[in-house]
């Protein structure tokens, strides 16, 4: 189902965009400073957990507060929503970070094979994996948006009013087949998208749900 935005929702989804995109960079800045100073798998795997697993929170109170305007934009009364990190966050974060840890452990590993110095195969491991700080800034930003978002929409939805929520894909030549046909889909706010869900379509996934 097509869904028209109203000039109010649009410059609402503009903002939140926005907003989005300065928490993925700050997010990359973070992790780009932790790696930096990285010497080992294991500070790899811990920064990155504590980098994930703090941004979560912050992004969950940015999103938040852009879904709330959303909703006034469609002349809904914002709604406050606070809950603790579930179970599947606590295990993604853990997951992103052993991700991390051993993309660069591989990269280490190499260039210690290659007859590199410790130092010179902790850098080359940072070097090697810069791809991988800019992979995790968009794709945890952009999934903990979603989810935030469809979290504000389940509430107020809750409380007798009737949502739409609706796939915010960024199309440009980098966006997939996945993403570019699930653009501008509308479901109920209580609903999953038949597609999957913005931001988790696959790494590198620039999709957000808005209202």
């Amino acid at each position: 189902m097509a869904h028209l935005l109203t000039p109010e929702q649009e410059r609402a989804q503009d903002q939140a965009r926005a907003e989005m995109l300065k928490r993925e960079a700050l997010l990359a800045a973070v992790l780009l400073a932790l790696w930096g100073r990285a010497r080992s798998a294991e500070d790899i795997r811990s920064g990155t957990l504590q980098a994930v697993a703090m941004g979560r929170v912050s992004a969950r109170v940015i999103a938040s507060q852009a879904a709330s305007r959303q909703l006034e934009a469609l002349g809904v009364s914002p709604i406050t929503v606070t809950a603790p990190a579930t179970a599947r966050e606590i295990e993604r974060a853990r997951a992103t970070a052993m991700g991390a840890a051993d993309n660069w452990g591989s990269h280490y590993a190499d260039a210690i094979a290659a007859g590199a110095t410790h130092e010179e195969a902790v850098e080359a491991a940072r070097a090697a994996s810069q791809w991988k700080v800019r992979q995790l800034s968009i794709t945890e930003t952009a999934e903990v948006w979603s989810d935030e978002t469809a979290r504000v929409a389940d509430a107020a939805s809750r409380h007798g009013t009737v949502l739409w929520k609706v796939w915010d894909a960024v199309l440009d030549r980098r966006t997939c087949p996945v993403c570019g046909g699930a653009h501008g889909t509308a479901v109920l706010a209580t609903e999953r998208f038949p597609d999957g869900e913005p931001g988790a379509v696959h790494p590198f996934c620039r999709c957000q749900t808005i209202l």
